[in-house]
């Protein structure tokens, strides 16, 4: 679980890798609710995976920009886990 909770948002990436394959084979059989539900699931993994591990650095810009944050910008008050207890 410890490693999970370290790297929730690569395995969200690889999530969103399978998905893609997924609904690029198989996509057919699913009716158009379906498809913008699983996509929209999809555009929320890959944006979780942008913001948190590559290029990454949201919780340090967001506590620096938005709170003025000096001696522990990556750290508080925003960081990678409060995202997962949300």
């Amino acid at each position: 679980m410890k490693f999970y909770s370290r790297n929730w948002y690569y395995v969200g990436g690889i999530l969103f890798v399978i998905m893609s394959f997924v609904m690029g084979f198989f996509g057919d059989g699913v009716s158009q609710i379906e498809k913008i539900l699983i996509f929209s699931f999809m555009s929320l993994l890959v944006h979780q995976f942008e913001e948190y591990g590559l290029p990454g650095g949201f919780p340090a810009f967001f506590n620096v920009i938005m709170n003025g944050e000096k001696e522990a910008p990556d750290r508080y008050p925003q960081n990678s886990q409060l995202a997962t207890s949300c």
